[in-house]
Protein backbone atom coordinates (compact mmCIF):
# COMPACT_ATOMS: atom_id res chain seq x y z
CA UNK A 1 0.00 0.00 0.00
CA UNK A 2 3.06 2.45 0.49
CA UNK A 3 4.60 2.09 -2.67
CA UNK A 4 1.39 2.43 -4.18
CA UNK A 5 0.85 6.17 -2.34
CA UNK A 6 4.64 6.87 -2.85
CA UNK A 7 3.75 6.21 -6.59
CA UNK A 8 0.85 8.07 -6.34
CA UNK A 9 2.42 11.14 -4.92
CA UNK A 10 5.93 11.42 -6.95
CA UNK A 11 3.37 10.89 -9.75
CA UNK A 12 1.27 14.29 -8.58
CA UNK A 13 4.38 16.18 -8.26
CA UNK A 14 5.68 15.57 -10.97
CA UNK A 15 2.91 17.01 -12.68
CA UNK A 16 2.69 19.82 -10.60
CA UNK A 17 6.13 20.97 -11.21
CA UNK A 18 6.99 20.19 -15.05
CA UNK A 19 7.00 23.39 -16.83
CA UNK A 20 3.67 24.61 -18.42
CA UNK A 21 3.82 25.01 -21.85
CA UNK A 22 0.92 27.69 -23.20
CA UNK A 23 0.16 27.75 -26.56
CA UNK A 24 -0.16 31.58 -27.91
CA UNK A 25 -1.30 32.06 -31.34
CA UNK A 26 -2.17 35.27 -33.34
CA UNK A 27 -5.80 34.68 -31.71
CA UNK A 28 -3.96 35.38 -28.28
CA UNK A 29 -3.43 38.84 -29.43
CA UNK A 30 -6.73 39.34 -30.82
CA UNK A 31 -8.01 38.75 -27.71
CA UNK A 32 -5.82 41.01 -26.40
CA UNK A 33 -6.82 43.58 -28.67
CA UNK A 34 -10.22 42.81 -28.07
CA UNK A 35 -9.84 43.32 -24.23
CA UNK A 36 -7.96 46.66 -24.25
CA UNK A 37 -11.28 47.76 -27.28
CA UNK A 38 -13.36 46.57 -24.09
CA UNK A 39 -11.39 48.35 -21.05
CA UNK A 40 -11.58 51.25 -23.09
CA UNK A 41 -7.17 51.02 -23.07
CA UNK A 42 -5.54 53.40 -25.58
CA UNK A 43 -3.18 50.01 -26.25
CA UNK A 44 -2.93 48.19 -29.41
CA UNK A 45 -0.66 44.98 -30.15
CA UNK A 46 0.31 44.05 -33.45
CA UNK A 47 -0.61 40.61 -34.58
CA UNK A 48 2.47 38.55 -35.34
CA UNK A 49 2.00 35.52 -37.79
CA UNK A 50 2.26 31.66 -36.13
CA UNK A 51 5.76 31.26 -37.76
CA UNK A 52 7.06 34.83 -35.88
CA UNK A 53 5.21 33.82 -32.51
CA UNK A 54 7.60 30.18 -33.09
CA UNK A 55 10.63 31.49 -33.88
CA UNK A 56 10.60 34.04 -31.06
CA UNK A 57 9.62 30.95 -28.68
CA UNK A 58 12.20 28.71 -30.01
CA UNK A 59 15.28 31.72 -29.20
CA UNK A 60 16.66 30.83 -25.90
CA UNK A 61 16.70 33.00 -22.94
CA UNK A 62 18.78 35.78 -22.59
CA UNK A 63 21.02 35.73 -19.84
CA UNK A 64 20.13 37.49 -16.23
CA UNK A 65 23.16 38.83 -14.28
CA UNK A 66 21.68 39.36 -10.29
CA UNK A 67 22.57 42.88 -9.35
CA UNK A 68 24.79 42.56 -6.21
CA UNK A 69 22.70 42.02 -3.45
CA UNK A 70 22.45 45.15 -1.30
CA UNK A 71 21.51 45.88 2.34
CA UNK A 72 19.03 48.61 2.09
CA UNK A 73 18.33 48.91 5.72
CA UNK A 74 22.25 48.90 6.56
CA UNK A 75 22.62 51.82 4.35
CA UNK A 76 19.48 53.61 6.06
CA UNK A 77 20.89 53.44 9.18
CA UNK A 78 24.88 54.10 7.76
CA UNK A 79 22.69 57.26 6.45
CA UNK A 80 20.82 58.41 9.59
CA UNK A 81 23.80 57.76 12.11
CA UNK A 82 25.94 60.08 9.47
CA UNK A 83 23.05 62.84 9.75
CA UNK A 84 23.41 62.50 13.48
CA UNK A 85 26.62 63.00 13.90
CA UNK A 86 26.48 66.09 11.82
CA UNK A 87 23.69 67.58 13.31
CA UNK A 88 25.45 66.72 17.21
CA UNK A 89 28.89 68.30 15.39
CA UNK A 90 26.66 71.20 13.95
CA UNK A 91 24.56 71.72 17.65
CA UNK A 92 28.62 71.35 19.33
CA UNK A 93 29.97 74.36 17.29
CA UNK A 94 26.55 76.53 17.51
CA UNK A 95 26.97 76.03 21.53
CA UNK A 96 30.61 77.11 21.10
CA UNK A 97 30.04 80.00 19.24
CA UNK A 98 27.64 81.15 21.56
CA UNK A 99 29.74 80.69 24.32
CA UNK A 100 32.52 82.19 22.73
CA UNK A 101 30.45 85.52 22.18
CA UNK A 102 27.95 85.55 25.41
CA UNK A 103 30.63 84.03 27.97
CA UNK A 104 34.08 86.02 27.18
CA UNK A 105 36.75 83.88 29.17
CA UNK A 106 39.74 86.24 30.39
CA UNK A 107 42.94 84.13 30.59
CA UNK A 108 43.92 86.66 33.03
CA UNK A 109 41.61 85.46 35.31
CA UNK A 110 42.41 81.78 35.27
CA UNK A 111 45.88 82.07 35.92
CA UNK A 112 45.48 84.82 39.29
CA UNK A 113 47.88 87.40 37.76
Amino acid sequence: MNDFLDNLGANQYQKMHQPKKIKITPQTYIDMNEEFEKDDIPFRISIPTQEAIDKHRSQPSPPYHAPEPVDMVAEMWKKHKEQEQNQSDQDAEAISSYMNKYIPIDDRNSTGK
